[in-house]
């Protein structure tokens, strides 16, 4: 999602925890919160929900520095 500065104030703030909050009492594990997936509007093709090829890489490469760290995963690998 595109990085809006409005996204940064206490109020947006306490909507992300929220978020999170939310997903983690319901017993869903996430890799980040939702605050660690927005991007500059610099990284954006042609809208704020999509990534030119440059955030693209960038986007991948957090998510595989993500999964790598990832308790979840690792336990996930170790079944198998």
């Amino acid at each position: 999602m595109i990085d809006f500065e409005e996204y940064r104030n206490s109020e947006n703030q306490s909507f992300f925890n929220d978020v999170s909050e939310f997903w983690e009492s319901a017993g869903v594990a996430t890799l980040a919160k939702p605050l660690d997936f927005l991007y500059s509007p610099s990284l954006m093709y042609n809208t704020g929900y999509h990534l030119n090829d440059v955030g693209t890489t960038l986007h991948t490469q957090k998510l595989i520095e993500l999964l790598r760290e990832s308790d979840e995963i690792a336990q996930l690998l170790e079944v198998k």
